[in-house]
C-alpha cells in the first residue's frame, strides 16, 4: 500500500485492500469519506452529512528516510 496514494485516493485504495484481503465489501468508503478543501485531505462523513477531520497535529510531514535504513527495512520485511 502506497501512503501517498492512500492520502490522495483513500476510497480506491481501501476498496482494493478489501478485494486483496478477500473480504466482503461491507463498508462503503464512497459515502463515508469526503475531500475537505480547507484541510487539504479526506475526512469522515458523519451521520448528519457534515465532516469530521483530524486535528491540526495530524498529517505531519516526515524527513525522507536515508537509503541505508530503507534497504534494511525492505530486506527485513520482504524476505
Amino acid at each position: 500500500m502506497d501512503a501517498d496514494e492512500l492520502r490522495n485516493n483513500p476510497v480506491q485504495v481501501l476498496d482494493r485492500l478489501q478485494t486483496f484481503l478477500g473480504v466482503k465489501s461491507f463498508f462503503d468508503y464512497h459515502s463515508r469519506l469526503r475531500f475537505e478543501a480547507k484541510k487539504g485531505f479526506f475526512c469522515q462523513v458523519t451521520e448528519t452529512n457534515s465532516t469530521k477531520c483530524l486535528g491540526p497535529g495530524k498529517g505531519r510531514k516526515y524527513a525522507k528516510m536515508d537509503k541505508k535504513s530503507e534497504t534494511f527495512l525492505r530486506e527485513y520485511y520482504l524476505s
